[in-house]
C-alpha cells in the first residue's frame, strides 16, 4: 500500500537531528558563558570586599595603637622631663617619618599586659606597590633589641603619615611630614592615608594620642 501524499512516517530525519543538536550546543555555550561571567563578577566583588575590609581592619589597628600611645610621663617612672632622660631612653618613644612611625602603647589583641614598642613601616616593591609591616616588641627603655617584623597588609599602593604640631584646639599649628624623637614629646594628632592595591584613594584617618605632650 502506498502512503498518502504529505504523510511521513514518525521520527526525525538526520538533518533535523543535527540542527537540533547544534541549537542545543549553542544554547548550552551561551548559558555556560553567562554563568562564567557571573562567577567572575562575583569573585571580583568578593576580592574587592576582602581588600576593602582588610584595609579597614588595618586602619582600626593603627587608630587603636595611636590613640593609646604613651608620652614620656605616662610611660616611665622617675624623670618626667625630656632633658632628664638619657638618649637611649628617649630614642623610639615617639618618632615618625612620611612612611614610618614608632610609638609606645599597651599591648593590643592577644598580647600580654604591658607596654610595647610598635614600629609601622611601608616597604615599596618594584612596580609601585608595596607591603605594610609592623614590628612589635616589649618596651624596655634600656634594651633596643628588635624582633622580626610581621606583615600587616600586602599589595597596597601607598602609605603616608603626617603629624600635627601645635595647640590641641588646632589653632596656630602645622602638619609635618617628620617627627623627630629628639627634643619633642607627642604630636597632637596623626594623619594616616592608605591607598589600597586597586588604586582607590581612601579617606585619611586622624587619630589623637592619649597623651599629647609638647615641649
Amino acid at each position: 500500500m502506498v502512503p498518502a501524499r504529505g504523510f511521513r512516517a514518525g521520527g526525525f530525519t538526520l538533518i533535523e537531528l543535527l540542527v537540533a543538536v547544534s541549537l542545543l550546543s549553542v544554547l548550552l555555550l551561551l548559558l555556560f558563558s553567562a554563568m562564567r561571567t557571573g562567577m567572575r563578577s562575583w569573585q571580583v566583588a568578593e576580592t574587592r570586599i576582602d581588600a576593602v575590609e582588610g584595609v579597614a581592619q588595618v586602619e582600626r589597628f593603627l587608630v587603636r595603637i595611636v590613640s593609646q600611645a604613651r608620652g614620656r610621663a605616662a610611660s616611665m617612672a622617675g624623670p618626667t622631663t625630656w632633658a632628664d632622660l638619657d638618649p637611649l631612653r628617649r630614642k623610639g618613644l615617639f618618632e615618625g617619618e612620611s612612611d614610618r612611625f614608632v610609638l609606645v602603647a599597651p599591648g593590643v589583641n592577644a598580647l600580654p599586659p604591658g607596654l610595647y614598642r610598635y614600629e609601622v613601616f611601608f616597604l615599596e616593591r618594584s612596580g609601585g606597590e608595596g607591603d605594610l609591616w609592623v614590628r612589635i616588641d616589649p618596651y624596655r627603655p634600656n634594651d633596643q633589641t628588635l624582633g622580626e617584623p610581621r606583615l600587616l597588609r600586602e599589595d597596597i599602593a601607598g602609605f603616608a603619615v603626617r603629624y600635627f604640631s601645635g595647640p590641641a584646639d588646632g589653632s596656630g599649628g602645622e602638619w609635618m611630614n617628620e617627627w623627630p624623637s629628639e627634643g619633642r614629646g607627642m604630636p597632637v594628632a596623626i594623619e594616616i592615608r592608605i591607598q589600597s592595591g586597586d588604586g582607590e584613594a581612601r579617606p585619611a584617618i586622624i587619630a589623637a594620642p592619649a597623651v599629647a605632650e609638647m615641649t
